[in-house]
C-alpha cells in the first residue's frame, strides 16, 4: 500500500512538471503539464531536462544532429546513450528557418506524418515511419522515452 502511494505521488509530481511547447498552428510557446500534452504537440527539451513522453527527435542544437540520452529511470543503466535526429528532416528545418523567423515557426509550418506503433514494454525497440514530402525516414535512435534524462 505504502509502495502504491510513493507511485502515485511520484506520478503526480511528473505530471505537474512544467514543459514549452507549441500545439497546433497557433505558432505560440507557452508552459504547460505533462499530463496536458497531446499527440501531435512539439515540445523543447533542454540539457538535463526529462523527456514528458515517447517523442521523435525533429533536430537538436548539435552540429552532428546527435544527443546523449541517460536511460537510468527506465533500465537502471547510468551509461549514455546516442539518439540521433532524422537526417532529412533535420536538414529540411535548417534549410527552411531563413524563409521563416524562427525554428519554431518552421516546425509548425513542417509537413510531415508520422506513423508509429502503440505503446509496448519494448525500451530498446521502436517501429515508426516519418513521412516528409515524398522522402520517407524513421530510424530508431530518433525515438526517446519518458523518462529518459537528455545530458
Amino acid at each position: 500500500m505504502v509502495h502504491r502511494l510513493r507511485r502515485w505521488c511520484s506520478d503526480a509530481d511528473h505530471n505537474n512538471t512544467g514543459i514549452i511547447h507549441d500545439r497546433g498552428s497557433s505558432m505560440s510557446i507557452e508552459t504547460v503539464y505533462w499530463d496536458e500534452l497531446r499527440v501531435g504537440d512539439v515540445v523543447r527539451i533542454g540539457i538535463g531536462e526529462q523527456f514528458p513522453a515517447d517523442i521523435v527527435l525533429l533536430t537538436c542544437d548539435d552540429p552532428s544532429g546527435m544527443i546523449f540520452v541517460e536511460t537510468m529511470n527506465l533500465d537502471g543503466e547510468t551509461n549514455l546513450k546516442p539518439k540521433i535526429c532524422s537526417p532529412t528532416l533535420r536538414t529540411a528545418l535548417q534549410q527552411n528557418t531563413a524563409a521563416a523567423s524562427t525554428l519554431e515557426e518552421n516546425i509548425l509550418n513542417l509537413r510531415a506524418e508520422l506513423h508509429y506503433e502503440n505503446p509496448n514494454s519494448q525500451l530498446y525497440k521502436f517501429q515508426g515511419q516519418l513521412l516528409y514530402h515524398p522522402c520517407r525516414t524513421g530510424r530508431q535512435k530518433s525515438a526517446v522515452l519518458r523518462g529518459w534524462r537528455q545530458q
